[in-house]
């Protein structure tokens, strides 16, 4: 059995050492994102997203400022659906939807390289407080805001890599 074991760890190197495969993340990612500006985000979501993706740039050596080569500008809307319904007919449990809308131009000439939306689902307690409920609301708006922003630094990577 280890000898099995270690013989696909050989294959499965020799096979990702020769076909070209290149690290997204990590000490021996290639790929350097062009300067991104980040347009004018609206309102509290907005914000909340505009910080995320302003840590995540940073983060890969990008500061996110007003100058760059590409302009990235979003929209963000939400909604939120009761799940779970007690005897009382009160929600127990709802799920918040955020979806994004984002575009990405090019800084020199306002041509559009991307356009996309991507959507994120994140569930949250309704309990008898009102302090709570708006906590945990809170709580889940920030996760789904941030997994978006994940996923958005992600697109911009490969599309620099199609760039």
């Amino acid at each position: 059995m280890r000898i099995l074991s270690l013989f696909l760890v050989i294959v499965a190197g020799i096979t990702f050492s020769g076909c070209g495969f290149t690290p997204v993340y990590g000490s021996q990612a290639k790929t350097v994102l062009p300067a991104i500006a980040l347009g004018k985000m609206e309102g509290q979501y907005g914000y909340l997203l505009d910080q995320a993706l302003r840590t995540r740039l940073q983060a890969r050596g990008q500061s996110g400022s007003a100058g760059g080569e590409w302009v990235l500008s979003s929209v963000l809307s939400e909604e939120s659906q009761p799940l779970a319904i007690n005897e009382q007919a009160s929600s127990t449990y709802s799920m918040l939807t955020v979806n994004v809308t984002y575009t990405v131009t090019r800084a020199s000439n306002n041509t559009l390289l991307a356009q996309r939306s991507r959507r994120q689902r994140q569930g949250y307690d309704i309990v008898t407080s009102t302090y709570g409920s708006d906590q945990s609301l809170a709580d889940a708006r920030t996760k789904a805001i941030e997994t978006l922003a994940d996923a958005i630094v992600q697109d911009l990577v490969f599309l620099s890599k199609k760039d």
